[in-house]
This record gives C-alpha cells, sequence and structure tokens, in this order.
C-alpha cells in the first residue's frame, strides 16, 4: 500500500454524500468510516486481476490500524445476501477474524474486536 492514490471522483462522491472516507491503491479501494468506538468497512472492491494479491487484507488491516489510532475498539461490516460475490465475502468476513452477530433487511452483520483503545 505504498501508493494510495488521490481523492477520485467516487470517493470524494461517499465522502461528502455518506461520510464515507475512502483508501484506494492501484488494483482496489475501500469505503469506511470512523465514528469511535467504532468503525466500520462499508465495501472493499479489487479488480478481478488483482484477487489474490491480498489487496483487501492490507485494505482492511489499514483501516484497522487507523480505527484503533482513533480510539475504535470494534469493526463493523456488512454483507448483502444475494449480492454478486456474497459467499466469498462472508468467507473472507470470518477469515478475517469478524463474528457474526445477526442479519437485518436482508444483510448479514458483523464486528471484530479490536482490542482496548488505543493512543
Amino acid at each position: 500500500l505504498d501508493r494510495i492514490m488521490s481523492g477520485s471522483l467516487w470517493a470524494n462522491y461517499n465522502k461528502e454524500r455518506l461520510g464515507w472516507d475512502c483508501i484506494e491503491v492501484e488494483g482496489a479501494g475501500v469505503l469506511y468510516t470512523i465514528r469511535p468506538p467504532c468503525a466500520s468497512i462499508e465495501d472493499i472492491y479489487v479488480e478481478p486481476e488483482h484477487r489474490k494479491s491480498n489487496l483487501a487484507l492490507s485494505l482492511a488491516n489499514r483501516v484497522s490500524a487507523i480505527a484503533k489510532e482513533k480510539g475504535c475498539t470494534e469493526l463493523l461490516t456488512q454483507v448483502w445476501v444475494g449480492a454478486v460475490g456474497s459467499e466469498r465475502a462472508v468467507r473472507v468476513n470470518i477469515a478475517y477474524g469478524f463474528k457474526m452477530i445477526g442479519a437485518d433487511g436482508g444483510r448479514i452483520l458483523f464486528r471484530k474486536d479490536l482490542g482496548g483503545q488505543h493512543g
């Protein structure tokens, strides 16, 4: 993740419209929010040719680090049931350490403990 790209039109739109921050690198990006004590990964996208490169893992780790620095103790995410790639997303979230905490309105909700407050 040594080459973080400047804000794209899409990143700027999501920040203005939804309050979501964005990290973009070549081939991938993550949208997230930080609202201590919780942070949330809103979405991660990795281009098909980069999907076995651990970019999603690197981006999730980056968001986790930012969240901890800002005093967050938990990380949340969700998977929309029936969305393209939703089964894989569930497996990836569980492998990353997320625990399923419920379902609501067509989505599966996940939580990951980030430990005690930092910084």
